[in-house]
């Protein structure tokens, strides 16, 4: 069995794939994994490494500069120039396993389709985000109506997501399946709530403005109306636009009430020690530090991309921005200020509302899935 990541840095996405990849190797599958360099020292790998997962680095690109462009341009469109598989025997290899933090990563792996076509291999996408605007170019349009139903099933984590790439690509996909992403805290009941006069708010993402837009959410919090209210709001992740938000917020002159805590691996402190998560999104597959909170037992303030509405029920569970705009995300932040006295509540129904829509052990149930299938 074949487990291959197409992004280069360990995020959200990695999480499906990984603990599938573990469920396998403690069922007794021999398994191989491809994934960057830049993965290697991250604990889940180590992780897989030691119950024995088998190991094939991709090259990851250091410093930008016009020869690198252009050398990663080369790899993107002719992976089978750089022998990425030719360690890996695929007469041996049952199936393959494409977890992609995008939809359509795996179209540019021309090297790679090459082997599954040859040797017969089943192979299986897994498709965490979806942007919602715009279209495909030329080449992905093709690529991806060619490789997509093809695939013995490809694993979209929210429904939304399945509907966009259908739109994307232009007809609907049979063989498409809904999942979630994985539970990592199991907890029995929620977390108990902060004893705190002041509202700590937390925005656990990759500090990246295109996809998180965290500069929207200091720019709303820096009106008048928001600073006469007792609130911090704390930054946890890291991201190529730390300098960036650090220099609005000394702008906005907001540095006294946010703070940026960095990675965070203890999930469970860090939600007993804090009253909501904001998360104002430009697009989604569905987050995991929106179901982490929603585990925990926090609401939380999500724009309305991929898969957040099934779990926030908009002023029932949660509150949902209708886009990713100033004026939407205020309005939603000012609704759910003026319920703040509810939050524990409704925390404690979106948990139940987790335990009934998501499946608790997906990772476990896809292995048993894949391997049936084959």
């Amino acid at each position: 069995m074949l487990f291959i990541s197409t992004v280069t840095k360990w995020g959200g996405s990695e999480f499906l794939w990984s603990l599938m990849a573990k469920v396998a190797l403690d069922e007794g599958h021999a398994i191989e994994v491809v994934v960057s360099e830049q993965m290697r020292g991250e604990p889940e790998m180590i992780q897989l490494k030691k119950k024995g997962a088998i190991f094939h680095l991709r090259k990851s690109f250091g410093k930008i500069n016009l020869i690198s462009k252009l050398e990663f341009l080369v790899r993107k469109k002719i992976p089978r120039l750089f022998g990425y598989y030719k360690n890996i025997n695929f007469s041996e290899i049952d199936l393959v396993v494409i977890s992609q933090g995008g939809a359509y990563e795996a179209c540019f792996d021309l090297d790679l389709f090459d082997r599954i076509v040859k040797f017969n291999t089943s192979y299986y996408l897994i498709c965490q985000y979806h942007n919602e605007f715009g279209k495909l170019d030329s080449f992905l349009y093709k690529r991806a109506r060619l490789i997509f139903p093809l695939a013995r099933k490809i694993f979209f984590v929210s429904d939304r997501n399945r509907i966009i790439c259908e739109t994307f690509i232009g007809f609907s996909l049979s063989n498409a399946v809904v999942v979630n992403n994985p539970i990592r805290i199991k907890n029995n009941i929620p977390l108990p709530y902060p004893d705190s006069e002041i509202i700590f708010f937390a925005c656990v993402a990759r500090l990246d403005v295109n996809v998180k837009c965290q500069n929207l959410l200091l720019k709303v919090l820096s009106q008048e109306k928001w600073r006469n209210r007792k609130w911090q709001l704390n930054f946890f992740g890291a991201g190529p636009d730390l300098k960036y938000l650090k220099e609005l917020t000394l702008n906005l002159k907001l540095g006294e009430r946010v703070h940026f805590g960095g990675h965070v691996d203890d999930i469970q402190n860090l939600w007993a020690n804090h009253h909501m998560l904001i998360l104002p999104s430009a697009g989604e597959g569905c987050a995991l530090s929106l179901i982490e909170a929603v585990a925990c037992g926090r609401v939380a303030v999500v724009t309305d991309v991929g898969g957040h509405e099934k779990l926030i029920i908009d002023g029932k569970t949660g509150f949902l921005a209708t886009s990713f705009s100033i004026k939407s995300l205020d309005a939603s932040l000012e609704t759910a200020w003026s319920m703040k006295d509810q939050w524990y509540t409704m925390g404690i129904e979106g948990f139940n509302h987790l335990k009934e829509v998501y499946d608790w052990e997906i990772e476990k149930k896809l292995v048993n899935q894949i391997v049936l299938l084959k």
